[in-house]
């Protein structure tokens, strides 16, 4: 467990954000299971590549820079997670008072009922897993059929819920 804090410390702190690559970016490329425990789930082996990254700007750690930067330009698409029709009932297009509420909530598609968001705790806040491991809990890392997020995003998502009491 200690071990894989390390391993994403040190990956979030070389690796860059930035234009490149496919629609979307990369995410953290470690070997072993994820970070908090989270049993079963692996994330990807081998090395990040250094070119990859989506023409997203990086996100602060914070609900309202997120939802800019990475849920609405990324996730809340036309047959996404938009509120239109949301897929596995997620909507990321809300505002933010209305995202803080539904992101509290048990995800659809969590075979255990986890929490889209638990705060403080990254590695049991499933909306975190399906974007920071390549074998998330259930279904397939967000987002589909596309290139993962960059790395930098997926750290400000795990600082946010890291922050959150």
């Amino acid at each position: 467990m200690r071990t894989s804090a390390v391993l994403l410390l040190v990956a979030s702190l070389l690796a860059a954000c930035g234009p490149a690559g496919g629609p979307r970016g990369s995410v953290l490329a470690l070997g072993g299971t994820a970070a908090d425990g989270d049993a079963g789930v692996t994330a990807d082996s081998g090395a990040r590549r250094p070119d990859a990254g989506a023409d997203v700007t990086c996100p602060d750690p914070t609900l309202a820079s997120l939802s800019a930067k990475v849920f609405r330009p990324t996730c809340a698409t036309a047959g996404c997670h938009s509120s239109d029709d949301p897929a596995e009932g997620l909507a990321l297009d809300l505002d933010e008072a209305a995202l803080q509420v539904h992101l509290r909530q048990p995800s659809w598609q969590s075979p255990s009922g986890m929490p889209l968001v638990t705060p403080g705790q990254k590695g049991a806040s499933y909306l975190y897993l399906k974007v920071a491991v390549a074998t998330p809990l259930a279904g397939r890392r967000m987002p589909r059929d596309e290139d993962p997020l960059p790395d930098c995003a997926v750290l400000a998502l795990a600082e946010w819920i890291e922050s959150l009491e």
